[in-house]
């Protein structure tokens, strides 16, 4: 698991944090975040837990299994 932090710093930071977390769990930065971060190989699945207190989010993400490997492992059963 790898952690990112975002410190919000300066005049009003506590609400200038506040308002991110609240974009990003309800005003479509989770689906940005989703496209943006989702490849061939991974698939970001979005939030899958929040901490409203502390403003913690956690985004999970897998790998995306190949279908050529998946018919090949099917294949290799029937012998």
């Amino acid at each position: 698991m790898k952690k990112v932090t975002l410190n919000f710093i300066g005049d009003r930071s506590e609400e200038v944090a506040e308002k991110f977390f609240s974009w990003l769990i309800d005003g479509g930065l989770e689906d940005v975040l989703i496209e943006g971060l989702s490849d061939d190989q991974v698939e970001v699945d979005g939030v899958i837990d929040i901490d409203n207190q502390n403003l913690e989010a956690v985004i999970a993400s897998y790998l995306v299994e190949d279908p050529d490997e998946l018919s090949e492992d099917i294949d290799d059963e029937d012998d």
